[in-house]
C-alpha cells in the first residue's frame, strides 16, 4: 500500500472496528452513528500528493507543504476525472524569512501579513482576486426569452435582428475559465485595497482574440514559462481554455461553467489530460505572458439595447437584466458566429482587515450564487 492512501486506510479500519464492536461506550457510538457523514469526511480529507511533484519551488525553499487531493461530494457529479478534486497545500507555520520568500516567489500581491503562530495555507501568499473564489462554485441561471416569438414585429424595425437573436438564445448568466483569468489578471495590473470583480462570460470571439492579440501577450516557449503567465488550450484554432501558471506543476482554473465547477488549485498536467481526451488529441496548448508593457485588458462592458428592445424584453419576463446584457459570437456547428446575449454582474474585491485574505462583497443577487466546496 502506498503511504499516500495509508493514513485513509488507517481511519477506515477504525471505522470499521468501531461499528463492528458492540461494546463501545455510548460517546463513541454517538460520534459514530453516521456511517454517511463518516465516509463523507474520510472523503474530504484526500489523498496526500508529493509535494516536490506539485510545487518544487516552495520545496527548494526549505519548506515541506502537505498537499491533499481532496474530492468533494458535487465535484463526481462532473464528467471528466480531472475536474473532480481541488487541492489543499499547507504551509504551516513559517519564519519571517520563509515568509517574505514565499510573498516575493509569487509576486508580492497578498496582503496577508505575517505573524509567527499562524499556520498558513498557500493560499494566503496568492493575489487576493484568487483568494476570494478559489474553492467556491457558481450557480448559473437561464433566462428564457422564447415567448419572443409569439410577437410580430415588421422585419426592417432597426430592432428586429436583435430580437430575433434574443428570442433564439435566450439569455445566460454564468462564469467561466477565460473570464476568471481575466479578472486576475487586471488584478495583478492595478492591485489597490478595492476594485471591481467582473462576473460574465466574454464572448469565446472576442475572448480569443484577447488571449493571442500581440497587444495584450506575448507567446512564450515552453521551457520559459513562469508564474502568471497563461496557459491556453485552443481546437479548431478557436479558445477553449485558461489556466493561470503557478509553478512547474501548478495552475489555478475555473474548471467550466456548470454550478458544480470549481474554481481551484490543480495539478496541470491533469489539465492537459482532460483537453487531450476531449479533442482526440488535436487540442493546441499555448503559454501567453501578459504584463505592464502590454496594453490591458479590456473590461467587458453592456450592450446598449435599445429602449424599445429593453420594453419589450420586460414585458416579456420582468426579470430579465436588460440594462446588464452583454452580445457577441459563440462558434456556431458546422462554422459561423451563434450570437449570444449574457448578463454581466459586479462586485467588489475587497481585502479582510484581520487576515488580509481577498473577498467579495456587493449585490446578494450575485453574492448567493458563490457556494463553498
Amino acid at each position: 500500500m502506498s503511504p499516500n492512501k495509508l493514513s485513509i486506510f488507517s481511519a477506515s479500519m477504525a471505522v470499521l472496528m468501531v461499528l463492528a464492536n458492540p461494546a463501545l461506550s455510548l460517546a463513541t457510538e454517538k460520534v459514530f452513528s453516521d456511517q454517511n457523514l463518516v465516509i463523507r469526511n474520510l472523503a474530504q480529507a484526500g489523498i496526500q500528493l508529493n509535494a516536490k511533484d506539485v510545487v518544487p519551488e516552495i520545496v527548494d525553499l526549505g519548506i515541506q507543504p502537505t498537499v491533499l487531493k481532496i474530492t468533494p461530494a458535487r465535484l463526481q457529479k462532473l464528467s471528466y476525472k480531472e475536474d473532480q478534486y481541488i487541492l489543499q497545500i499547507t504551509i504551516g507555520r513559517i519564519t519571517a524569512d520563509q515568509f517574505s520568500k514565499l510573498k516575493a516567489l509569487y509576486g508580492g500581491y497578498s496582503q496577508v501579513p505575517y505573524d509567527q503562530n499562524r499556520s498558513y495555507d498557500l493560499i494566503d501568499f496568492l493575489p487576493p482576486a484568487i483568494q476570494a473564489v478559489v474553492n467556491k462554485t457558481f450557480t448559473a441561471e437561464y433566462y428564457d426569452t422564447s415567448r419572443l416569438i409569439e410577437l410580430e414585429w415588421d422585419e426592417k424595425d432597426p430592432d428586429a435582428m436583435d430580437l430575433w437573436a434574443l428570442q433564439k438564445s435566450g439569455i445566460s448568466f454564468f462564469t467561466n475559465c477565460w473570464g476568471t483569468t481575466m479578472e486576475v489578471l487586471k488584478s495583478l495590473r492595478t492591485p489597490r485595497p478595492e476594485s471591481t470583480f467582473t462576473l460574465s462570460w466574454p464572448a469565446r470571439w472576442t475572448a480569443d482574440d484577447i488571449f493571442k492579440a500581440p497587444e495584450h501577450s506575448s507567446k512564450v516557449k515552453t521551457r520559459s514559462v513562469r508564474i502568471w503567465d497563461v496557459l491556453t488550450i485552443s481546437e479548431s484554432n478557436m479558445l477553449q481554455h485558461t489556466a493561470i501558471i503557478l509553478g512547474k506543476n501548478l495552475v489555478f482554473e475555473k474548471t467550466d461553467t456548470t454550478d458544480n465547477d470549481a474554481y481551484r488549485l490543480s495539478v496541470r498536467a491533469d489539465v492537459h489530460g482532460k483537453y487531450k481526451t476531449l479533442f482526440e488529441g488535436k487540442a493546441k496548448t499555448e503559454y501567453r505572458r501578459f504584463g505592464s508593457r502590454k496594453d490591458p485588458i479590456p473590461t467587458d462592458t453592456p450592450a446598449e439595447l435599445s429602449e424599445n428592445v429593453k420594453k419589450i424584453l420586460l414585458n416579456v419576463n420582468p426579470e430579465l437584466p436588460v440594462d446588464n446584457v452583454t452580445v457577441g459570437c459563440e462558434v456556431r456547428f458546422g462554422g459561423g458566429c451563434d450570437v449570444v446575449f449574457t448578463e454581466i454582474g459586479y462586485l467588489k474585491l475587497k481585502i479582510d482587515s484581520k487576515t488580509g485574505r481577498g473577498y467579495l462583497t456587493g449585490d446578494q443577487k450575485y453574492m448567493k450564487r458563490f457556494t463553498e466546496l
